[in-house]
């Protein structure tokens, strides 16, 4: 809990601090570090912001900046969500928000509400801009790159902060080599052409609108082999360069607003109209080599502008022609333009299709024209229209074509009769010619101002949906096939071949499978072979051995004849995957292999080329290394297979170099040097050849099945991966028992922001902890009873979602992802039991497999351990009970058993005294089963010890004591067959336990006395479903009974859900614990049985009777001891005990007068 008062003392004990630091800033620094106190921060002059902090109350921020006019814009992050800032409560813990954004003044957002009279104190480093802001007006200047001290580099950065309404280039470099690059924006939309020597120029576009007057930065990234573009922060677009070249040579003068007049070309711009901030070209700022007093400070022309909503319109009074304008349109069809007549009657209107494409009618009754379907306008983009008549024909122009014409008397009519034009498409408009800003408004409109905000940037909808902006300020998804989700971030396919057969059919054991190794992540879905068998050694111990199998587009083998060089046939190998797909593909398994077979004829070799020591054959690898080996030998050997077991021909080092027919063959298993990815083969001759057959690569046993056990509340694995995405997910199989457990936690590194996954209540819960908010969602399942679940939790900045095998829990909610850096499997603190106890496997943490092998920092503890442990041992329960499984503990379930206790080790019993009575009138239908079990222990004999009968037919069971003890069976299937059995095996009236046990099915009735076979009586016996009355003892017995069970009830342990009924001296839940009081003969020691429970009891009637005097004589005895010990004391001899020789005079006259001791030493005693 956060208390305001003492954060009030820290932010001001800060401030003091910090007391020094002045508002206006110092003229003469070039960098500074400056405080202020409020959510709105004017820095006076231009700086580049490099780093930000607040401290207040815990909360989030989000950041806009103000160069010039007023217009503040957000900052983005690269995935195109808002940057957000987080407060801190001491300067000691800031977390700072590094930037290089060139900006005037600096506002910060509250995404939450703001606590009232909180002071806050917010930290900015900065540095002065080195450069004025100029305006250009198609005039260039060049910059020398020698003098600006540009040289050829790998890598390279192009960041430019720019504003204009108009097409144009910024800067232009062309070397003598053949080098290019070219930065210019066309149609609102931004293009770096580059090439680095290869003469093969490459582009690389982004950004919609970027033509709308504001400020916005082009930042072009040239790392080695990848090229990115930003604009305003976000990344719009990327690509690998072709060519054997990778370095950037530049021209001696680089040109800035312009471009050379030799170089013409159709699709470069040749100037520069509008406004530059900065042009930095790796960390050089170019605009400090224009020219003093040639451009003048920024000044751009102000359109007037209007934004449309939904049911709105803008509706201007005619004044001149032509009406020109333009327009930023959502992808709605309707009314567009409308020219209407002075009694608001259309006389011609343009309006979009479902197509987007504009389609004009006039007239209302016979004219009617589409426009060209390929000139689509629902791109986002601004688009000039105009609207013209002109010598008796109408035109309709849109971007410098003339879409829709229109001749004849309607043209004239339109001419004569218009007097409005009516806007109402949904969408931004501006113009400097026509007054919107005196227009008449119907509806939701607003003025001065374009509220259009794209939502639809490059990759907002993953794994190839479409995005479709629905309003001014939402967008929609169209997923494609098998992904679904707000962004189609969710991915339908399985993960691997494991498991799509976790759901298959036990049937199918080969199938071709798409599969999305992350998910849904970047990675796209491939095809696979999966394919399923059974192993073990001797036909035991079988375990099923799932194979994945990708097959490549060289199935026929490689037949090289007739003279070549070596190598000098080369033949790829196409798997239909891409690099990253393959690393991640072979990365996840622990073992792969590819077979790989080199046959030669008449005398062509592998690894040796006449006398010479270069190969005549090879591969190469996945990352370009050739492979100089063959089949299992080791890598870059030069040696094949048969070489490891020396069984080459004349002892070669494979069997094709011995100048024979022959042929080298085996498996390649060494996992990086897989899979084949080419194959150079050559050093044939007119009269040999060679065939190379290369199989699929095949893998097993993925690194991500691998079961994690946790058996200590207290303990945990720790990883790292960065989480700054729009969208979350974790996918994993979870097994647990305890009802409230913390599964996984994906914290920030100051631990103020969590994803967390835990148990409440045997229910999962997702939780999200950001900016002092919590958001929160739970399953509708109980998942606590130790059974293998599937868990899928994925949330995104508008929804969430958990599926719990089938059940599956969504939310719609506007959620701010944390920043996080840190994951934890387990327990978040190590104490307080509060971690996870249970078993984890098939962890994807935001599509990544997580190997945990490879987190487990001491693989010999037994708290967290690889494989299928437990707390559980096979001698944990005693007495059939069920050992229940915690991991950190275990619990023995002894509902079904008559036992009791931890360990089920307690026997429930009645002491039965004679004219008991014991039984069940009326059992209950579910209670009902074929089996049963009582134990009893007596003396006594010719007594009953079950009767059983129908209470809606005449069968009856009797189990009784003959008169010497012997058991005697009684049945009658009420019809025609009764069976009257006695086992003369052993007496049971012997003061001994006897644990009774029988069953009937359709097929015989057998009885166990202490688990020995005892009474088999062939025969149909399932009327024993129809008893239903019981009787237990009759009233001449006199001893122990327990461990009674009829059907699937206990009726000991459970009397009242049993519909136990007794009269008479019973003592429950005493027997068989009564101590014998007095001797038992010894028996025959018998064959031990697995019950751990022995009891012993005997009749003690006449022991009671004999203890009350037994207790008066005793007593007796004792009072006349203590009368002769006091008669004794009394007249004991004179001088004895006495110690003063006048004791009186230093008594007490009462207890009451005196204290007990005076302050003498004489005084020993109290008379």
């Amino acid at each position: 809990m956060i208390y305001e008062a003492p954060l009030i003392y820290i932010i001001l004990i800060c401030t003091t601090l910090f007391s020094h630091v002045h508002a206006e800033l110092p003229g003469h620094v070039k960098c500074f570090d400056q405080q202020y106190s409020t959510l709105e921060i004017d820095l006076k002059t231009v700086v580049t912001l490099q780093k930000l902090a607040i401290l207040a109350p815990i909360g989030i921020y989000h950041v806009h900046t103000e160069i010039s006019d007023g217009v503040f814009s957000q900052l983005l992050q690269k995935n195109g969500r808002p940057m957000v800032l987080y407060s801190s409560l001491t300067a000691g813990n800031a977390e700072w928000l590094t930037c290089s954004v060139i900006t005037r003044r600096i506002r910060l957002v509250p995404v939450f509400s703001k606590q009232e009279n909180a002071p806050i104190s917010v930290f900015v480093s900065a540095c002065r801009h080195e450069t004025d802001i100029i305006a250009m007006d198609d005039r260039s200047f060049y910059v020398d790159s020698r003098s600006a001290g540009l040289v050829s580099m790998y890598e390279n950065v192009l960041s430019i902060m720019f504003r204009t309404y108009y097409d144009g280039i910024f800067l232009f470099s062309g070397a003598e080599q053949g080098d290019l690059l070219v930065a210019q924006i066309t149609a609102g939309r931004v293009y770096v052409i580059f090439d680095f020597g290869s003469l093969s120029y490459m582009e690389i576009s982004g950004g919609t609108a970027l033509n709308d007057g504001a400020w916005h930065e082009l930042r072009w990234v040239h790392e080695f082999d990848s090229v990115e573009l930003m604009v305003d922060g976000v990344l719009e677009n990327s690509t690998s360069p072709t060519g054997l070249y990778r370095k950037l040579d530049f021209h001696t003068e680089i040109e800035i607003g312009g471009r050379p007049f030799d170089a013409q070309s159709n699709t470069i711009q040749s100037s520069y109209r509008g406004c530059l901030a900065s042009v930095r070209l790796n960390n050089v700022e170019l605009l400090s080599y224009a020219p003093k007093g040639i451009y003048a400070s920024c000044s751009l022309p102000h359109n007037q502008m209007v934004t449309i909503a939904d049911g709105g319109s803008v509706s201007v009074p005619y004044s001149f022609l032509p009406f020109t304008f333009e327009f930023r349109i959502l992808p709605v069809p309707g009314e567009f333009l409308t020219v209407m007549e002075p009694k608001n009657e259309s006389l011609f209107v343009l309006s979009f299709n479902k197509n987007m494409s504009i389609e004009m009618n006039a007239n209302s009754t016979f004219i009617n024209h589409i426009s060209d379907p390929d000139l689509r306008f629902d791109d986002g983009s601004w688009h000039s229209m105009i609207f013209n008549i002109r010598n008796g024909r109408l035109e309709v122009e849109v971007d410098g074509v003339t879409i829709i014409w229109l001749e004849g008397s309607i043209v004239r009519t339109i001419a004569l009769r218009m007097s409005v034009f009516r806007l109402s498409a949904v969408g931004c408009y501006r113009s400097t010619t026509v007054s919107l800003r005196s227009a008449h408004v119907t509806g939701l409109v607003h003025l001065d101002k374009c509220v259009y905000e794209n939502k639809c940037r490059a990759g907002t909808c993953e794994n190839e949906g479409r995005c479709i902006q629905t309003s001014l300020n939402t967008f929609r998804c169209e997923c494609a096939a098998k992904h679904k989700g707000t962004f189609c971030h969710t991915s339908l396919h399985p993960r691997s071949c494991e498991e799509f057969f976790r759901t298959a059919s036990k049937k199918k054991q080969r199938q071709n499978v798409t599969i999305d190794i992350d998910g849904g992540g970047p990675l796209r879905p491939f095809t696979v072979l999966c394919e399923r068998n059974s192993t073990g050694e001797n036909g035991t111990n079988l375990q099923r051995v799932v194979r994945t199998i990708l097959n490549h587009d060289l199935v026929d083998g490689l037949l090289v004849s007739g003279p070549t060089e070596p190598g000098a046939i080369r033949r790829p190998l196409g798997y239909a995957v891409s690099a990253s797909q393959m690393d991640r593909f072979i990365d996840g398994f622990e073992q792969c292999e590819q077979w790989m077979s080199f046959t030669c004829h008449g005398g062509s070799r592998l690894m040796t080329y006449g006398t010479e020591r270069r190969p005549s054959s090879w591969y190469s690898t996945r990352n370009g290394q050739h492979g100089l080996q063959w089949g299992d030998a080791p890598p870059y050997s030069r040696m094949c297979s048969c070489a490891m077991n020396s069984s080459c021909i004349y002892n070669r080092m494979c069997n094709c170099d011995s100048g024979k027919d022959g042929t080298d063959e085996g498996f390649n298993n060494n996992k990086h040097l897989l899979p084949v990815m080419q194959l150079y083969v050559g050093g044939t001759t007119h009269s040999s050849s060679s065939a190379v057959v290369v199989g699929p690569l095949v893998c097993s046993h993925r690194v991500v099945n691998d079961a994690l056990v946790f058996m200590d509340r207290n303990r945990r694995i720790v990883g790292s991966q960065t989480f700054q995405s729009t969208t979350f997910d974790i996918y994993l199989h979870v097994r647990f028992r305890h009802p409230r457990v913390t599964i996984f936690t994906w914290e920030s590194t100051n631990g103020q922001r969590w994803f967390q996954l835990f148990s409440r209540g045997g229910r999962l819960i997702g939780q999200i902890v950001n900016g002092g908010r919590i958001w929160e969602i739970e399953s509708g399942k109980i998942v606590n009873d130790n059974e293998w679940h599937t868990v899928y939790w994925e949330v995104d900045e508008a929804s969430a979602s958990l599926l719990v095998d089938d059940n599956k829990v969504s939310t719609s909610t506007a959620i701010i992802l944390p920043y996080t850096y840190t994951w934890i499997l387990g327990s978040r603190s190590e104490q307080g039991k509060d971690g996870y106890a249970g078993i984890i496997r098939n962890m994807y943490l935001n599509g990544r497999e997580v190997a945990f092998a490879h987190y487990l920092r001491d693989p010999s503890s037994s708290a967290i351990v690889l494989g299928n442990a437990g707390a559980c041992r096979s001698n944990s329960c005693h007495n059939g009970g069920l050992c229940e499984e915690y991991y950190d503990s275990y619990k023995c379930n002894c509902s079904m058993t008559p036992f009791t206790g931890s360990f089920c080790e307690q026997e429930v019993g009645a002491s039965v005294q004679r004219g008991s009575e014991i039984s069940i009138p009326w059992q209950h239908p579910a209670h009902i089963s074929n089996c049963y079990r009582v134990a009893i222990q007596t003396t006594h004999v010719d007594v009953s010890i079950l009767r059983a009968r129908a209470l809606f037919a005449e069968s009856s069971i009797n189990i009784s004591l003959t008169t010497k003890g012997f058991l005697n069976v009684n049945i009658f299937d009420g019809f025609f067959f009764r069976h009257n059995m006695t086992s003369s095996k052993a007496s049971l009236a012997d003061n001994r336990l006897k644990d009774i046990a029988f069953c009937a099915d359709r097929q015989e009735f057998r009885l166990t006395i202490n688990e020995k076979p005892n009474i088999v009586i062939a025969g149909n016996f399932t009327f024993f479903n129809d008893l239903n009355v019981w009787h237990f003892v009759d009233k001449n017995f006199t001893g122990c009974l327990t461990r009674l069970q009829i059907g699937t009830v206990f009726p000991l342990k459970e009397r009242s859900k049993s519909r136990l009924t007794y009269k008479g001296k019973m003592k429950f839940d005493s027997c068989p614990f009564d101590k014998m009081l007095r001797s038992v003969k010894e028996e025959s020691p018998e064959r031990a049985s697995n019950i751990s429970v022995s009891t012993v009891i005997d009749s003690v009637g006449k022991v009671r009777l004999l203890t009350p005097a037994m207790c008066l004589v005793i007593v007796c005895g004792i009072a006349v001891l203590t009368c002769l010990l006091s008669w004794y004391i009394c007249s004991r001899p004179d001088g004895v005990y006495e110690t003063n020789e006048s004791l009186s005079a230093f008594c007490t006259p009462s207890k009451s007068v005196e204290p007990l001791v005076v302050d003498t030493f004489q005084k020993e005693y109290f008379c």
